[in-house]
């Protein structure tokens, strides 16, 4: 059943309450190796073939950075798919694959001993047929799957399917920022520059050092509703896939127009980078390889992390 986890937005319950234990939230998935596997993977494919979701023991999935303010007993994430030879359960949480996005936060619904959410997570799959595809060390296995909706939703299926579009719209957004905020953040590091291999002697460079950095500011720190900081726009868009995860409901009018006004302002930020990239970034570099330093390096999109570092602090 499509259900999520814990929808209590209040704050949590203490950790020595008594409560019961729900199953997980999610397809159960149990399967045996009769001995030990160097590999195994699972592709979970809707009724068309397309793949959804796909989960690696060999490349476990990496949980974004992010400052963690609780204790740790409020972590618990899942593990990788298990290779040893016996039996296993696996659970996909009928989720699509995470958002990319400059910064995380840790969800208020929360409960002992269960993994806390990280926002914005991957959207809800629809209800539908799918089919499992477990392969071991090469050898595949299919069982059919059907997602049921929540039996305490009358929402119709064309809605939730828009509600699934428009996440995956602002999916696109977020990565786009993502990428233009690492891109930047990566480049503005420009103070060693002015103090290692006496550039801070050669006034010109210096100059033209800031100069550049004076243009990246508002990137990365300008103020106001149409200012192109890429770290606010990514906010707001990572609050919007949150709110629209909230609930099967098609999108608002107002959430659209919030997508409509910040695509907008984002192809202006982008543009703004990518005038300075190509040209004062350009013209930076030639000055620097002159000076005998190396240049400017803009990161791969491989090589930018995802969310901010985590600042971890316990708490009773």
């Amino acid at each position: 059943y499509r259900v999520r986890a814990n929808q209590n937005k209040d704050t949590p319950r203490p950790a020595d309450t008594a409560l019961g234990t729900n199953p997980p939230a999610g397809a159960i998935i149990d399967y045996t190796l009769a001995q030990p596997a160097r590999r195994v993977t699972l592709d979970i494919r809707d009724g068309e073939g397309r793949l959804v979701r796909r989960f690696d023991s060999a490349a476990p999935t990496q949980e974004p950075a992010a400052a963690r303010y609780f204790a740790a007993g409020w972590l618990r994430p899942a593990g990788p798919l298990a290779t040893a030879a016996g039996a296993h359960r696996f659970v996909w949480d009928l989720r699509l694959p995470r958002p990319k996005a400059v910064a995380y936060n840790w969800s208020i619904a929360a409960t002992w001993g269960r993994d806390t959410p990280l926002t914005p997570e991957g959207p809800l799959a629809l209800p539908g047929d799918y089919q499992l595809v477990l392969a071991v060390d090469g050898r595949e296995l299919r069982q059919p799957l059907r997602v049921l909706a929540d039996p305490r939703v009358s929402t119709p299926p064309a809605e939730l399917a828009q509600a699934l579009a428009f996440s995956q719209a602002i999916d696109v957004e977020l990565a786009r920022v993502w990428q233009g905020h690492g891109e930047v953040a990566a480049v503005q590091q420009l103070d060693a520059l002015t103090r290692r291999g006496g550039a801070a002697a050669q006034v010109p460079l210096k100059d033209a050092l800031t100069a550049f950095a004076a243009k990246l500011e508002p990137l990365h720190a300008g103020e106001g509703e149409t200012a192109p900081n890429l770290g606010a726009i990514g906010e707001v868009l990572a609050s919007l896939a949150t709110d629209i995860d909230g609930a099967d409901r098609a999108p608002t009018a107002p959430q659209q127009q919030v997508l409509a006004d910040y695509r907008a302002r984002l192809d202006r930020a982008i543009a703004t980078w990518q005038t300075l990239r190509e040209q004062d970034l350009a013209a930076l570099d030639a000055q620097l390889q002159q000076a005998g330093l190396t240049p400017i390096r803009v990161p791969t999109p491989d090589e930018i992390g995802l969310g901010g570092g985590e600042e971890s602090r316990d708490v009773p």
